[in-house]
């Protein structure tokens, strides 16, 4: 028998090096608007916090570790990559995040300033219609991977992979950063190529 891996999903890690104390001071400062989901905490009204001067370093690491991400583990030919907006998130006890995804947007990330609950990312591969009882679990049958948030901890995953959190029963509230990149310059090939700008 042999064996052929097909339709991967993929994630990575990754512990900040210029991370400061000093975010999460800055983003409870930020004014807050609520989600347009019920129950989905609270998000900052600015959504391009990151090009603040305080964030300048902070910025410079997202951008080369997603270029390397979608280099070494997307081999996308890509020239360039911008963050197309960002945004601070406040999760309070009894607040979740849906499922979902980030639409307009080719690499989302995530930058936790906080512990809290966990993120969850959801296969998109559809499961079978007949299902029987696992005798194990392994990333062909696993329908979804959890990831504790640290503070200091940045994941980054293609726009498109669902992902979730469940009802936070913490009582301080987890803040994050949460970000989205795009491609800019010519992507694509010869009958779908784009100019991004």
């Amino acid at each position: 028998m042999k064996k052929f891996e097909i339709f991967p999903s993929i994630f990575i890690k990754h512990k900040v090096k210029n991370f400061n104390d000093i975010f999460l001071d800055l983003i409870k400062a930020e004014k807050y608007r609520p989600s347009s989901s019920v129950h989905s905490g609270l998000y900052t009204c600015d959504t391009h916090l990151l090009n603040k001067k305080q964030f300048k370093l902070l910025k410079k690491e997202i951008l080369d570790t997603a270029y390397e991400f979608s280099q070494k583990y997307l081999c996308h030919e890509v020239s360039k990559l911008k963050i197309s907006c960002s945004w601070g998130a406040q999760l309070g006890e009894g607040h979740a995040i849906p499922t979902h995804t980030h639409i307009n947007s080719y690499i989302s990330g995530v930058i936790y300033l906080t512990k809290g609950c966990p993120i969850k990312f959801h296969s998109p591969v559809l499961p079978p219609h007949i299902f029987p009882k696992l005798s194990s679990f392994n990333k062909y049958n696993y329908p979804l991977h959890e990831v504790k948030p640290k503070k200091g901890l940045c994941l980054m995953f293609p726009s498109s992979l669902s992902h979730s959190v469940d009802f936070s029963q913490d009582s301080s509230p987890r803040y994050s950063i949460g970000f989205n990149i795009v491609p800019i310059g010519k992507i694509g090939f010869d009958t779908a190529s784009l100019n991004l700008i």
